[in-house]
């Protein structure tokens, strides 16, 4: 008999977790019974025929309220309740809210194994000096430990379960990249015309915090060479406000706002170079999708992710910058978190210096390989 899952979280809208979620639907989808259980009907992701969605709220996407938080106990009922109806032996659960209903659901009778799935840094993503912030965190060391088991998406991460949330059972499972879809999709045409004939850095990624577009702009405001361009794409609510900075420091002709598109595979294998200016991230998603597109890497060495991916062979917690401030690993190159000189002087160095950038290229299909789907997936397999 087929074992029955389900797959838990807000939405399929754009985000690392729901783009992981959706990739392990549609894999699970062909080979167990798998239910997709969401808090809000949007969907962004492509998702095979056949699909079962189900829906066990209708909360608005992007909007913090207490609601949020008291709501808690009656999704978990409702949860359980699901559960129990469809005979579900494993949930995954992704990012915070749904993992905390997965947990608050066994007081209600939910015998299935409960995994839940951590995609980001809860130490850096919260602040502490709001009450969301304390009451998100507090709930984290409260329901985390209770769950069954605690798939961290990068080792730094599953690091912090341990040592700040007491987590026992936790295991270190990347982000899966389809390779084969990657490299059909890298194929298409972009839908937003652009000339690839000079330089091109590009970034994919939502416009917010933590994502620091500002230090991104400047430092390719700086660049020494003033042929490149920069693209960007996504959506969100600091998009305006980085559109008025790039005008300000006169760039806005060659800084490109494309806005969401569902291939970014397709610009990305038209550009030269993937840049990424993060103050924190879990496993960043558009970076191993860059990687997969065969690009070189410059990124801030924040927590965690880059540093696992471009230099996996250093320790985490090492300092990478006593001699210099540009860290060059082996697909990429680290530079500090908000330091706009360094990073527009790894920019300038990839652009002159053709013989580190095409070392680096021809080292991304090796680190990229790691996060083949059919790996990772045998990886999450063994805990349902």
């Amino acid at each position: 008999m087929s074992k029955k899952i389900s797959i838990l979280i807000l939405s399929l809208a754009g985000g690392g977790g729901e783009r992981e979620a959706a990739i392990l639907t549609n894999y699970f989808h062909k080979k167990y019974t798998t239910k997709l259980v969401l808090f809000n009907d949007t969907i962004k992701y492509d998702l095979d025929d056949g699909v079962s969605i189900n829906m066990i709220d209708n909360m608005v996407l992007y909007k913090r309220t207490p609601l949020n938080f008291i709501k808690l106990p009656l999704l978990a009922y409702r949860y359980a309740k699901f559960c129990k109806k469809n005979e579900i032996e494993t949930s995954l659960s992704f990012l915070p809210r749904p993992n905390w209903v997965a947990v608050l659901s066994k007081w209600f009778g939910n015998k299935a194994r409960i995994v839940l799935c951590e995609v980001s840094t809860p130490s850096q993503k919260y602040n502490k000096k709001k009450i969301g912030g304390r009451i998100s965190l507090t709930l984290m060391r409260w329901l985390y430990p209770k769950g069954d088991l605690v798939i961290a998406n990068s080792k730094g991460t599953a690091l912090e379960m341990k040592e700040l949330f007491k987590v026992k059972n936790v295991d270190c499972i990347y982000n899966p990249v389809e390779l084969d879809i990657v490299k059909k999709k890298m194929e298409e045409v972009p839908k937003t015309e652009l000339q690839y004939d000079r330089f091109t850095f590009i970034k994919v990624a939502r416009f917010q915090y933590p994502k620091d577009f500002t230090t991104l702009i400047s430092a390719f405001a700086n660049m020494r060479n003033k042929q490149c361009q920069l693209v960007l794409l996504g959506i969100g609510e600091d998009r305006d406000a980085a559109i008025s900075l790039s005008k300000e420091l006169n760039v806005y002709d060659r800084v490109k706002f494309v806005g969401f598109d569902r291939n970014p595979f397709a610009y990305l294998a038209r550009s030269h170079c993937f840049v990424f200016s993060s103050l924190y991230e879990g496993f960043p998603n558009s970076m191993q999708e860059a990687l997969a597109c065969g690009l070189p890497v410059i990124s801030t060495d924040c927590t965690n992710g880059p540093r696992e991916m471009l230099a996996p062979k250093e320790k985490l917690k090492s300092n990478l910058f006593e001699k210099n401030e540009i860290f060059v690993g082996e697909a990429g190159i680290l530079v500090p978190l908000k330091n706009s000189e360094a990073l527009q002087n790894a920019m300038d160095l990839i652009v002159e210096d053709k013989q580190l950038y095409n070392k680096l290229r021809n080292n991304t299909p090796q680190i990229v390989s790691k996060f083949a789907l059919d790996t990772i997936v045998q990886s999450f397999e063994q805990h349902i």
